[in-house]
């Protein structure tokens, strides 16, 4: 548990304990493995697709308050893998059936990035990470 989450009241604590919960191993919510900084694919969250909405809407709260940087830095390439006409899905699909039907979905991935980078101790690096792309001749 995070130094700063241990300090905090039993309430807290006991909500940051459910987080694990909510970023869980879960077979059928799988991101594509294509980055060369991502050792294996490891699927999060805690529902049958990975969705944006649950992934980076609470990022700030689930990842990096609770610090679990590793998960953090594996959603956040992972999704710049799927990203397509500077768009981030919505849904992933295993990243193969995405759906890019959020307008909002790269300004969560763009602030939850600038979050990471302030955050986390030497956060910054994810900048320099390698990140192939599904569709590499798309924006």
């Amino acid at each position: 548990m995070n130094p700063f989450i241990r300090q905090l009241s039993t309430f807290v604590r006991a909500l940051s304990q459910s987080s694990i919960k909510l970023i869980s191993v879960v077979p059928n919510a799988r991101l594509p493995l294509l980055s060369p900084n991502l050792r294996e694919s490891r699927p999060l969250e805690g529902t049958g697709e990975q969705t944006f909405e649950h992934a980076f809407k609470s990022f700030r709260g689930l990842f990096l308050l609770t610090g679990q940087y590793e998960a953090a830095r594996y959603l956040i390439l992972s999704y710049g893998e799927c990203l397509r006409h500077y768009i981030i899905p919505n849904l992933s699909g295993n990243g193969k059936i995405a759906r890019y039907n959020a307008r909002d979905a790269v300004w969560w991935w763009l602030y939850s990035i600038s979050n990471c980078t302030n955050l986390v101790p030497d956060g910054y690096e994810i900048l320099s990470d390698e990140v192939s792309r599904l569709y590499p001749t798309d924006g």
